[in-house]
């Protein structure tokens, strides 16, 4: 009996349930809250509880300094266990979850830390709900509760605190908050999270944002835009220690996980998240920083350029996943089948012996990893359910199907998200970096002048080389996108300025454009003039966003080995290689969503 023969009746009643969803389709995620895929429990169950009596500690103690390291290769299921701990929470130890994306400007490790922190907590998890909600709702009835004159009203808010965020309380007067374990800024802010109208301003000061000074003057607070590098990095870990004591008091513990350690390109990132990863230990409560590396990278590179201090702390609790055996192989294909097939699953069903043993070998000596079993029971599937039809494994194919797959989840999560614009910046490198003829030099990032992003040294055959400078700006205060704007005009004025471009493109996000006047009569006349002296200016829709955001979902995941496919029975890994001359050949100068970029560096 051939692997893929089978028994016709017992493939035909759930043939059209499996072509319409297929169990084992590459569903490799950077993030826990988009991993949807079933769980089997026996698979690193030790592991799991002894994290697991970790985070509830935290959770119990949130001054405790604790944290996690997880050690394991390609396809382990480092990110997935992450998941099944957040959703092992009951009601007595509630796991939050945030995940930090590598650092790209190394010059404010904390602030980035509040944003990638506030970015996780603003994602709606349940009911349109965020974690921020749960947080913020129980630190507004604990504030609002001595108002209440009517009894129902304050007990249908303890049962459901959330029920808060949608009351009308207008009647209540609005004192500022006397809960001392916030600084007081903070506390005038959190007051105005209960009106929706406002709701969104609070978030985005939370996140570090300098916002419109017309909130500034409603909410009566400081404005941050010319806060110096210092304050501004000593005001993020204030609000992270603000955000801990709430999570910790409320009976939460927050899992923040630094993963990607692979796109952390030099000694200065890896520095950066050290930093980060050492001021959750030492300052911020109810943080438990949670470190997702490569076991034989960690060991033999990252460990050397972390302060021993970090070293020494996070190496007190270090878990190495390891493969899977045959028993949990075979659990691994029948949770999936289930979870598409329902009642009508039967275990292993429609595979056979035969191909079990094909999905479980994979040219080893019974052991894989969860990943690469689900690749091979993927294989193997497609055999069976189109036994006339040769799967394609061309790299571009594989790529294109990943890339609209994770498109997909970027532009739902960016409904919910502030811009980033590191990821914008991390996109437009990758982009570029196989481009021959296309230089990339990096501002120095120390000084407090506002900086281009990016300069491009555009150099082809015949033509005289120019120099092409790239500001992204998703500042939401006047000031800040002058200072933005005055930069690129310096740029493209100044032939003595060390900053000199013959060419500047100005980009931002289009759900935050340069207010019209009246609004912004300065900055509007500064705007002009940028666009007066050759500026190009590039508005990013949200479908431009999320392709922008998708690219570097790849970039990272196939620096981590995270992209794989079945070929005649093994495993293959798709390159850095095969990536760059997908995006340079295929993506950049083809997809709309990058047509202003191309057309600039080829004009």
């Amino acid at each position: 009996m051939t692997p893929a023969s089978i028994v016709p009746n017992v493939l035909e009643p759930i043939e059209s349930v499996l072509r319409a969803k297929n169990p084992f389709a590459n569903d490799s995620v950077s993030d826990p809250f988009a991993d949807s895929c079933p769980s089997v429990d026996a698979i690193h169950y030790s592991k799991f509880q002894q994290i697991r009596n970790l985070v509830a500690q935290k959770a119990a103690n949130p001054s405790a300094g604790l944290g996690v390291l997880i050690l394991g290769e390609p396809g382990t299921g480092k990110t997935h266990l992450i998941k099944r701990i957040a959703e092992s929470a009951d009601s007595k130890d509630k796991f939050l979850v945030s995940y930090i994306q590598p650092i790209e400007k190394t010059g404010l490790p904390y602030l980035h830390l509040l944003r990638q922190v506030m970015n996780s907590l603003r994602k709606p998890i349940k009911g349109n709900r965020s974690q921020l909600d749960w947080i913020l709702a129980r630190w507004l009835l604990e504030h609002l509760r001595p108002q209440m004159k009517s009894p129902a009203m304050i007990r249908a808010f303890e049962e459901v605190p959330e029920r808060i965020l949608n009351a009308d309380l207008t009647s209540l007067k609005q004192t500022p908050a006397t809960d001392v374990s916030l600084p007081m800024v903070m506390r005038r802010m959190l007051v105005f999270y209960q009106n929706k109208e406002y709701r969104e301003v609070v978030a985005d000061w939370l996140t570090g944002e300098a916002i419109d000074p017309e909130y500034l003057k409603i909410m009566r607070i400081p404005d941050r835009v010319n806060a110096s590098r210092g304050d501004r990095s000593e005001e993020a870990v204030e609000l992270l220690v603000g955000l801990g004591s709430l999570i910790g008091r409320y009976g939460y513990c927050l899992l923040v996980c630094f993963d990607r350690w692979e796109n952390l390109a030099s000694k200065e990132q890896i520095e950066a998240t050290g930093l980060m990863i050492i001021e959750l230990y030492d300052r911020i409560p109810g943080m438990l920083p949670v470190v997702l590396s490569l076991k034989t990278r960690w060991n033999d590179f990252f460990s050397r350029y972390l302060n021993m201090n970090v070293t020494s702390r996070i190496n007190n609790n270090f878990f190495v996943l390891e493969n899977c055996d045959q028993a949990q192989a075979r659990a691994i294909v029948a949770s999936r089948l289930a979870s598409v097939l329902g009642e009508r699953a039967n275990g292993i069903e429609p595979f056979t012996e035969d191909h079990m043993e094909i999905i479980c070998a994979n040219g080893r000596a019974y052991t894989a990893t969860p990943r690469e079993i689900i690749d091979l029971a993927n294989e193997q599937l497609h055999t069976l359910l189109y036994p006339h039809d040769v799967r394609s494994t061309r790299f571009d194919d594989i790529l294109e199907v990943e890339y609209a797959r994770r498109y997909d989840k970027k532009l739902e999560e960016l409904r919910q998200s502030a811009p980033d614009p590191d990821l914008l910046l991390r996109a437009v490198k990758e982009l570029l970096a196989g481009l021959a003829y296309a230089q990339l030099q990096f501002p120095n990032e120390n000084g407090c002048t506002r900086q281009p992003d990016l300069f491009v040294d555009i150099s082809v055959a015949d033509v005289k080389s120019r120099k092409l400078a790239i500001i992204i700006d998703t500042a939401q205060h006047h000031a800040a996108v002058g200072a933005a704007i005055r930069c690129g005009i310096r740029c493209l004025t100044d032939k003595d300025d060390q900053n000199h471009a013959d060419k500047l493109l100005y980009v931002r996000d289009a759900r935050y454009p340069i207010q019209a006047p009246p609004k912004w009569e300065a900055t509007n006349n500064l705007y002009r003039d940028l666009l007066n002296r050759g500026a190009v200016p590039w508005s990013l829709s949200i479908a431009d966003t999320a392709a922008w955001h998708t690219v570097v979902d790849l970039v990272y995941a196939v620096k981590e080995g995270d992209i794989s496919f079945a070929k005649h029975g093994r495993t293959v890994i798709v390159t850095n290689a095969e990536l760059s001359k997908w995006l340079t050949e295929t993506i950049l100068p083809a997809r709309p969503e990058f047509a202003q970029l191309w057309q600039t560096i080829n004009p």
